[in-house]
Formats: C-alpha cells, sequence, structure tokens
C-alpha cells in the first residue's frame, strides 16, 4: 500500500512540475516580451521537404525575408502566429504571439534554410520570424567577417552549427599606434555586442581577459606574439584571438580584423569592413587615449639549438657536463661517439617548436624579464632501440630579457667523450623594433 501511494506521489510530482513549466513557457510567449506586429517582425517561414501544412521541432524550413539581411548560419529567429482572437493594433496590423524559435543553418544560392529548435504546439507554415539578435545591433559587414571565422576555425560539420562552437578571446579595439582611444572603445562595445551576443560563438569574459594580459605586462592587443597567443589559448580554452583597429575616414570608420589561432598561432588574412559614422566621438591626439600601448617594452627572443658557430674556445653563461656512465651501458661504451640526441626545449612551462629553415629553434616576441627556459636530452644508441638508456637529462636555466632588446640565446649539445655538454648563451642583439616584418 506504502509503495503504491509513493509511486503515485513520484508521478503527481513529475507531473506537477512539467505543468509548471509549460505554464511558464506559455506565459513568457503570452507577455509583451512575446508579442508583436506584423509590421515589426522580418519575414516568413515556408514548409521544406515536408507534405504537411504544420511543423514541429527538428522539421527544416525555407526563410523568406522582407528584405535582404547580413545574418549568418547559426543565427536564431523567434516565430511567431497571428493570436486565435484575430486581435490588431491600432493601425490594423494583426497582433502576433511567440510560438517557437529556429537557427539559420544554410545561407546562400539566393535561399536562407533554417532547422525548427522549438515549438510550442505543431507551427503553420506561412507563420511569421524576427531575428532574436535585434538587427539594430548589428555591425555592417560583421557578419560575412564572423561567418569566415566559423568556416575556418569552429569545430562542427558543414549545416550543423552548435551554439558555443567557437570560443572567441576579444579583449579590445585600438589606433594604429595600438593605444586605446574613446573612439576605439565605443566601436569595441558596438563590435563585441554583435560578436558576444550570437549564440554561436561564445565569448571569453572581458575582465577576465584584460586582467590575464595585465599581469603578463601585456597592455593591448596590438601585435601579439605567438607565446601571448598560446598562454591565452591555455587559460582560456578559446580557439580564436580577434584583434581590431580603427581609424576614421570622412565620415565613417574603417575597421580592420586580425584573426589568430589559439591553436597554432596561425593568422588569417585581414578582413575590413566600413562603420558609417553614427555620432562616435571624435579621435583626438590629445587627451583622447584611454589605454596606452606599453607593448613597446616588449622584446624579440630567438633560440637556436646547435648554431653552426659552435660555443667552443667562448664563455658562456650556463654550462652543464653529464657523464654518460648512467646511461649507456658499459657494453655499448663504443657506440657513445655516435650516439643521437633528441633534443627538446619549454619556455615557462610551454614546448617550443623549430621555426623555420633558418636554424632558429624558437622565435617570438615576449615580455621582458625573466623567463624559465628547459633543456631536456634523451640519448639513443642508432639501430639498437630496445637499449635502456636510464633516465633523460633535463636542465633548467633562468633567462633574463632585456626590454626593448632583440637576445639570440643559443643552445648547444653533444659528447665529448663519456659526457654530455649542454652550453646555454645569451647574447643582446641590435635593438630594434619588436614587430620585424620577419618575426611578425
Amino acid at each position: 500500500m506504502k509503495t503504491y501511494m509513493k509511486s503515485d506521489f513520484i508521478v503527481g510530482m513529475i507531473f506537477l512540475c512539467g505543468l509548471l513549466c509549460f505554464s511558464a513557457e506559455r506565459a513568457w510567449a503570452g507577455s509583451a516580451a512575446g508579442i508583436k506586429v506584423v509590421s515589426q517582425v522580418k519575414g516568413r517561414i515556408e514548409m521544406l521537404e515536408k507534405n504537411t501544412a504544420f511543423l514541429s521541432v527538428g522539421d527544416f524550413v525555407l526563410v523568406t525575408l522582407n528584405k535582404p539581411s547580413s545574418a549568418m548560419p547559426g543565427d536564431k529567429m523567434e516565430i511567431y502566429e497571428p493570436v486565435k482572437t484575430e486581435k490588431t493594433d491600432e493601425s490594423g496590423s494583426p497582433i502576433l504571439m511567440h510560438v517557437g524559435r529556429l537557427a539559420l543553418t544554410d545561407i546562400g544560392e539566393g535561399r536562407i534554410i533554417g532547422v525548427v529548435e522549438f515549438a510550442l504546439h505543431e507551427i503553420m507554415s506561412g507563420s511569421y520570424v524576427d531575428f532574436s539578435l535585434p538587427e539594430e545591433s548589428w555591425a555592417e559587414g560583421l557578419s560575412d567577417y564572423l561567418s569566415l571565422a566559423l568556416e575556418r576555425h569552429a569545430s562542427h560539420k558543414a549545416g550543423d552549427i552548435a551554439a558555443g562552437t567557437l570560443g572567441v578571446a576579444f579583449a579590445d579595439v585600438t589606433n594604429d599606434a595600438g593605444d586605446i582611444t574613446r573612439l576605439d572603445e565605443e566601436v569595441y562595445e558596438k563590435l563585441s555586442a554583435s560578436i558576444c551576443a550570437r549564440s554561436q560563438l561564445s565569448c571569453v569574459s572581458r575582465g577576465s581577459l584584460t586582467g590575464f594580459m595585465r599581469a603578463n605586462g601585456i597592455s593591448t592587443t596590438a601585435n601579439p606574439g605567438r607565446y601571448f597567443l598560446e598562454k591565452i589559448g591555455r587559460e582560456f580554452k578559446a580557439d580564436i584571438m580577434i584583434t581590431a583597429t580603427a581609424s576614421q575616414e570622412a565620415g565613417a570608420i574603417a575597421i580592420t580584423f586580425r584573426t589568430y589561432s589559439l591553436k597554432d598561432g596561425s593568422q588569417d588574412p585581414d578582413f575590413k569592413i566600413t562603420l558609417h559614422d553614427v555620432g562616435y566621438s571624435t579621435d583626438k591626439a590629445e587627451g583622447g587615449i584611454l589605454v596606452k600601448n606599453t607593448n613597446k617594452s616588449t622584446s624579440i627572443l630567438k633560440i637556436v639549438l646547435n648554431k653552426s658557430s659552435r660555443l667552443n674556445g667562448k664563455r658562456v653563461e650556463n654550462l652543464f657536463v653529464e657523464s654518460l656512465d648512467a646511461h649507456v651501458p658499459e657494453k655499448y661504451a663504443e657506440f657513445i661517439p655516435d650516439l643521437v640526441l633528441k633534443v627538446s626545449m619549454e619556455l615557462d612551462d610551454r614546448p617550443l617548436e623549430p621555426l623555420g629553415k633558418t636554424g632558429e629553434y624558437y622565435s617570438d616576441l615576449i615580455s621582458g624579464g625573466t623567463h624559465s627556459l628547459t633543456i631536456t636530452v634523451v640519448p639513443s644508441i642508432p639501430g639498437k632501440p630496445g637499449v635502456n638508456m636510464g633516465k633523460k637529462i633535463s636542465k633548467t636555466v633562468a633567462l633574463n630579457i632585456q626590454p626593448e632588446f632583440a637576445t639570440e640565446t643559443e643552445v648547444d649539445v653533444k659528447t665529448l667523450g663519456k659526457q654530455i655538454i649542454i652550453a646555454v648563451d645569451s647574447n643582446q642583439m641590435e635593438k630594434q623594433s619588436p614587430t620585424p616584418t620577419d618575426i611578425r
């Protein structure tokens, strides 16, 4: 008896919860926020590849807009139907009630396709639609740029754009000098509202991002180095970083976007759009700067492994000598001159990758100060992969990088008798700009 009563109670609670959720959704749909008139919506939907007059969740629809739009795949549209009472507003326009939502999946070849994601009930073909994100908040030409970024960097299959598929780090807009002015800040607010409000993008909190930048001695995102980009990617698990520069041109604002992959540091081609001036501040040279670009204190660090000019006979900053007795079994001692030395390096606990064909092991912009370089050597005997070589050899040195200067650090690893020699030496190169063309 008690078991039956308990089961009835659970069933009753589940029913009640479902009823409350349904009622809440109904109440929201019937509220002022869920009501529009025909003159306010942007278009209508039609049946696509279905032989009934009603639509439900998962059905694809053809979207017909009243006028051209800069929508992009993944954008949401709210669905409306006339109220059953056939009420109209003062002008005689039918009053509409919110009944569902769709996501745009395909835009091109003269038509727009969407899929129904939510429906209060079966929806009639011919219902009205309006964008979830008001078009008034869209920046001109931005959708083309974001669509391209999604296509290149988002982890989704074609036609299947889910919410949050692209993680974006977007911290500021700067002028050509890398400073943030009042104009730049107003433009940023316009752009970020249009970028971060889109459900197919997931933006890193600006406060968290700028706080992380300050902690790493970076004031603005002008000219980010690969080292800095990969640190951002690891810290925030984002896919791309967007930087932008703004300049005023005869009644308009010219914006240049740069997109960097936070996975490999690669950079997409620049993308330019124009915002027509709608009352932005005048960018005055005096007193208009909110954040000064102090990244000029960033220096260039080049790490070269086994450069042709050996360190023999030179006084070096760091010299390590490691006996091979613990690494090569005595019966294989004759192979020591032929040992293959596999060298790997980490800078501030980040693995370094060889760069280019010029002999540079690593080259990047890096903040001045003290950094940690770890060199790891694993010796092996050619043709005898199964021989136990003992523990790997790992040494860590501190690099003191001077701001505004380029520093070359040479790492030389070789065998000498029954020893492995690891030499690390840093030399200041001539003073130069922190953004030379061969590095950017």
